[in-house]
């Protein structure tokens, strides 16, 4: 539990705060994303508990700091994937493709490209804002 909030809540808070002390300090606009999961939404079926929580609050880490920081032009937004191709979801993938309406685990290029969006000048009002990139498994 505690190695889990060490790495995914404190580690955030902590690599967040230092982004914004520098903005700050300097007085320049700048971007943040967080990456969540799919699994601080909607709870984990195949996840454990304490991920779940930890994702969660990254999730209200990441509306909190776009609520304060926003009228400095630092926007804060989070990226919540599902079933990603990767090592981490290998062992559960078989049992989470019936429940992706999409019928395919997403690539992490495609999470990639989200992020690219968030932190581009296209995303210039994008704030406090969580994308999904799950297939449409969480609806």
């Amino acid at each position: 539990w505690n190695r889990v909030m060490d790495i995914n809540i404190k580690g955030t808070f902590f690599v967040c705060q230092e982004a914004i002390r520098i903005m700050l300090e300097k007085q320049i606009p700048g971007r943040i994303v967080n990456l969540a999961s799919m699994a601080g939404e909607s709870g984990g079926r195949a996840i454990s508990a304490d991920y779940s929580v930890t994702k969660g609050g990254v999730i209200a880490l990441t509306k909190t700091l776009a609520r304060h920081f926003g009228a400095y032009n630092i926007l804060v937004n989070a990226v919540a994937p599902g079933v990603i191709e990767t090592e981490m979801t290998k062992e559960w993938r078989a049992k989470s493709l019936k429940e992706i309406p999409m019928k395919r685990f997403g690539d992490p290029r495609e999470v990639a490209t989200v992020i690219r969006f968030l932190v581009s000048d296209d995303a210039s009002y994008v704030n406090g804002e969580v994308v999904r990139i799950n297939g449409g498994q969480y609806l």
